[in-house]
């Protein structure tokens, strides 16, 4: 479809799901999806565009592998 970008617009305040989410919500189901958007630890579109990117994902990996151990999957 030509000029896709002109007929689909994506808000920058989507939150973004990773296989990390995929991995938790089969640990504790709803619970971390529900969890991250509530307590603001989510990334969004418009993060990817700064430098800071790297390090919240980091800091939610992180956060993640912490809650759940060596159960947390994300191959």
């Amino acid at each position: 479809m030509p000029r896709v970008h002109e007929c689909i617009h994506v808000s920058s305040w989507c939150h973004l799901n990773f296989a990390l989410h995929a991995a938790v919500d089969g640990l504790s189901e709803a619970e971390l999806a529900y969890s991250t958007k509530a307590t603001r630890d989510g990334l969004r579109v418009i993060d990817m565009y700064y430098e800071c990117f790297e390090r919240k994902l980091r800091l939610l990996a992180d956060g993640c592998r912490k809650r759940y151990g060596g159960v947390l999957n994300t191959q």
